[in-house]
């Protein structure tokens, strides 16, 4: 038996990466799912992907900065789907700046997807959750940066401390309404992300850092979602899940 049949999450950051990865197995997993994602060309991307579901899969292109966006999404998967079982905050972006050249620009920039976007797509989820007495799971995605830190990203290492602590926040808030709210803090992924910041040689500096000896796979970040997303993950929330190989062991 599948544990994600029939319900129904919202995914931002759908159109590549870690959030294309989760959406297409939660999508795969019998989950029906509205994909969002300021990337239009990516959305289809996903959406082709899973055209023999199409029945259980809705698109909507989404800039997780926007209230009314994240609203939107909300209410597109009540619209479609008639309830909304939780999300998967998968929306991000990075780019290095050595700490002392970094400009408020490049910090407010960052933290207003990373951050803020989570928190807004958090609480839209919540809102309809709560109003309607739906009991679910909410999915961060954080990183192994936000325990080590990083010199050339503090901007990105203090966004995913700050979706950790905005994590938790939520947790308190929605547990007695029987909202479950996790994380998932990947490392060193094998993701476009990761390929426009490290040449070959730094990628094969980084797998020596990695125990088990490899990059992870989207994949692999996704079943941890799934697993969050489903009820076999019923006695867990306000918890960061590392996943890495053994890279980082907060």
């Amino acid at each position: 038996m599948d544990h994600l049949t029939d319900k129904v999450f919202v995914l931002t950051g759908a159109g590549s990466g870690l959030g294309q990865a989760s959406a297409v197995m939660a999508a795969r997993r019998g989950a029906r799912v509205v994909l969002a994602d300021l990337n239009e060309a990516g959305l289809a991307e996903t959406a082709g992907q899973l055209s023999d579901l199409k029945g259980n899969v809705r698109t909507l292109v989404t800039d997780v900065r926007r209230p009314e966006d994240n609203a939107a999404l909300a209410q597109t998967a009540l619209d479609a789907f008639g309830r909304l079982d939780g999300a998967v905050c998968a929306a991000g972006v990075d780019w290095p700046r050595p700490l002392l050249e970094m400009s408020l620009q490049d910090w407010d920039s960052l933290i207003a997807i990373n951050l803020t976007g989570t928190f807004l797509t958090l609480q839209a989820a919540a809102r309809v959750m709560a109003a309607n007495n739906y009991r679910g799971s909410l999915v961060t995605l954080s990183s192994g940066i936000a325990f080590r830190g990083r010199p050339n990203g503090a901007h990105y290492a203090a966004s995913k401390g700050g979706v950790i602590a905005l994590t938790k926040s939520f947790a308190l808030a929605l547990a007695a309404q029987g909202i479950r709210v996790n994380s998932v803090a990947p490392s060193a992924t094998d993701t476009p992300m990761l390929h426009r910041q490290l040449d070959g040689a730094d990628i094969e500096a980084s797998i020596r850092t990695i125990p088990m000896g490899r990059l992870g796979q989207p994949e692999d970040i996704a079943r941890v979602v799934c697993f969050l997303l489903s009820d076999e993950s019923g006695w867990v929330t306000g918890q960061t899940i590392p996943a890495n190989g053994g890279r980082i062991m907060p």
